[in-house]
């Protein structure tokens, strides 16, 4: 008797070997959403998050479900250099 089996074969990751960073975003309590480098503290008294370093500025429509009640939340960024125009 003979046992055939199938492997399936798993995707490839399209940010194999890619640059990339690691991140936190977060939502002030005015609804600025930002991209910190390091873990945010919530700093109640002025309704912001502050790591001690700058913050990007992201499109605050983005991630609605990220509230100023919500923890950070980390990310990762894969970084791709764009084609010269």
């Amino acid at each position: 008797m003979f046992h055939i089996s199938f492997k399936k074969k798993e995707p490839k990751n399209p940010f194999e070997g890619m640059p990339q960073m690691e991140g936190y975003i977060a939502r002030n309590q005015n609804g600025f959403l930002g991209l910190y480098p390091s873990l945010p503290t919530k700093n109640i008294l002025f309704g912001i998050w502050t790591c001690g370093q700058v913050s990007t500025v992201l499109d605050s429509k983005m991630f609605p479900e990220i509230t100023w009640k919500s923890e950070p939340v980390k990310v990762i960024m894969f970084l791709q250099k764009c084609s010269q125009q």
